[in-house]
Order: structure tokens, then sequence, then C-alpha cells
């Protein structure tokens, strides 16, 4: 590959096996690399069964001629290490399930209050 050609990698915090978000992430590295961009997906919790096709966040290294594509359904605790990336960031907004939908005990709550609260935070970092 050319050291010096624009590479375009994903990021997400979780992946999961038939997942949507998941699904999405890998069409999107399909389409990106027929295009001839080197493409990888990273993601800070990573799926056994996905080994090998999804990389962990503190692997990710990226030139400030990249692109990363920050897939958000939830709120993480990943925010600021993707702030600090010197590249340019796009946000592709999957849909935050709503909190009413889980009990005020369900730590996944949490998350979604924490998505809706992030939104606004990213548009400090998105192109």
């Amino acid at each position: 590959m050319d050291p010096q050609k624009i590479k375009i990698h994903q990021f997400h915090s979780g992946s999961g096996i038939s997942d949507a978000v998941t699904n999405a992430m890998i069409f999107t590295q399909s389409l990106l690399e027929c295009l001839g961009f080197e493409s990888a997906i990273f993601a800070e919790h990573v799926h056994p069964g996905l080994t090998g096709k999804i990389r962990r966040l503190d692997e990710l290294r990226l030139a400030q001629r990249d692109i990363l594509l920050m897939h958000h359904s939830m709120g993480h605790d990943a925010f600021q290490r993707l702030a600090d990336l010197r590249c340019r960031k796009f946000l592709v907004y999957h849909n935050i399930t709503p909190p009413e939908f889980f009990s005020e005990t369900d730590p996944t709550r949490a998350y979604a209050l924490k998505g809706y609260a992030q939104l606004s935070m990213f548009r400090d970092i998105a192109v």
C-alpha cells in the first residue's frame, strides 16, 4: 500500500455477531476496499467471534491526512481518545435506544443518556 494514501478507518464502541452497526461497518469496509482505500474497523469492546475482523481501539494509528468514521449508537468511554486523534473525523449516527426502555438500575440506561450528551460534543470534533 502507498504510505501517502489516505486511509479510512471506522470506530464503534462495541461489536457483536449479527449486530446492525457491526454489519454496517463490515459492509462499509468492503465498499471502501473496493474503492482502493485501506480500511480497518476498531472497537473498544471486540466480540471474541470477531477477533481478526475487528481490532481493538488501542491499536488505532492514524495520520493527519486519514479519516475516521465514528459510528455512534450508544454512549461510550472512548470519547476523549477519539477527540485527541489528529485526523479528520466524521460522525455516522445510528440512533440511540431511548433510556426509558431500560430500568433505572440498568447500567445501559446510563450509557444511553451518555450517548445523547456525547452528540453535542461530537460537533466539536467532527468535520
